[in-house]
């Protein structure tokens, strides 16, 4: 998650089907929720981007070799396929 420099956001509260942490999904599109913190006032999500890395280093390098939805413009955090 990256957010403009001067805001800081914590993205915490990470679902899929409303559970976290599941093993064994049978959706084919399962449905990812999330939620936003921020010290500041005003602070909202206006784009989202979800990547699917095959190790946490390709992770933290923002490399989705699995999978990589682009951004997605949308205030949206609940239930997303």
């Amino acid at each position: 998650f990256s957010c403009h420099k001067t805001e800081k956001v914590q993205v915490y509260d990470l679902k899929v089907e409303s559970l976290v942490n599941p093993l064994g999904l049978e959706q084919k599109q399962p449905r990812l929720s999330w939620k936003l913190h921020s010290e500041e006032r005003g602070v909202h999500q206006q784009a989202y981007r979800i990547i699917v890395s095959s190790s946490e280093e390709k992770l933290k390098e923002n490399v989705g070799d699995l999978w990589d939805s682009g951004r997605i413009p949308s205030s949206e955090t609940v239930l997303i396929p």
